[in-house]
């Protein structure tokens, strides 16, 4: 008769206890990440909050047109579905809408900067720091 074999258990590492954050602790709102973008400006960006440009209707009107007829499956594969300009649009919206200091639009108005005058090296890295996918 053959030998059992026994294996040792590997002992698992010890689970962190986790301990909700207090009300009075929660934090109010996220500060955002500051960049050093390769033209050398400093600005303070954050991931958009998808649910809530779209709820709010935030969504450029002619990429909202465009965005409305694809299904859930083809959002997915936007980068092959999109024409190329409507494709930089939605980059270009989807990066100024991530910078929190100094605030970014798409075109030029009062006390923003606007995307055209930033850079597209910025830009990009930008939308590399932060995983934007359209």
């Amino acid at each position: 008769m053959a030998a059992r074999k026994t294996t040792a258990k590997a002992e698992e590492p010890a689970q962190e206890r986790l301990t909700p954050t207090s009300i009075a602790q929660w934090p109010k709102k996220f500060p955002g990440l500051e960049l050093k973008l390769p033209s050398g400006a400093v600005a303070r960006v954050s991931p958009p909050p998808s649910m809530y440009l779209a709820a709010t209707g935030r969504v450029p009107p002619k990429l909202r047109k465009v965005l409305g007829k694809f299904t859930n499956e083809e959002m997915g594969r936007l980068t092959e579905l999109l024409e190329p300009e409507l494709l930089e649009l939605l980059m270009d919206w989807l990066v100024a809408e991530s910078f929190l200091d100094p605030k970014v639009s798409l075109l030029p108005r009062e006390g923003y900067l606007c995307i055209a005058d930033i850079d597209v090296h910025d830009r990009d890295f930008v939308a590399r720091s932060l995983q934007l996918k359209p």
